[in-house]
């Protein structure tokens, strides 16, 4: 997903992210301030610096049990918490 693609958008609550995306670019959700919850698909091994920053209503849900490369909650303040699904770890924030 390209860089600042989404940035700022306040129109949807919800994306469903293709099994093809590999990476998330640096603020590609930035200020998605309306976004609920995102589902982190496998194929995704690398999530840029500032990827969700200011999603203030975010929960993320990874499909693996680990999460991808580069991704860190201090370059994603804001997000609610995340849930790695095939491990069942649930981290509110």
């Amino acid at each position: 997903i390209k860089e600042n693609i989404f940035e700022d958008c306040t129109k949807f609550s919800e994306v469903v992210i293709p099994a093809s995306v590999t990476k998330i670019s640096e603020r590609a959700f930035k200020g998605c301030t309306s976004l609920r919850f995102l589902d982190i698909p496998s194929n995704v091994t690398n999530i840029a610096n500032n990827a969700f920053e200011s999603c203030d209503s975010l929960y993320l849900s990874f499909e693996t049990s680990t999460i991808p490369t580069g991704y860190g909650a201090e370059w994603n303040n804001g997000l609610q918490g995340y849930v790695l699904a095939s491990s069942g770890l649930c981290l509110f924030l």
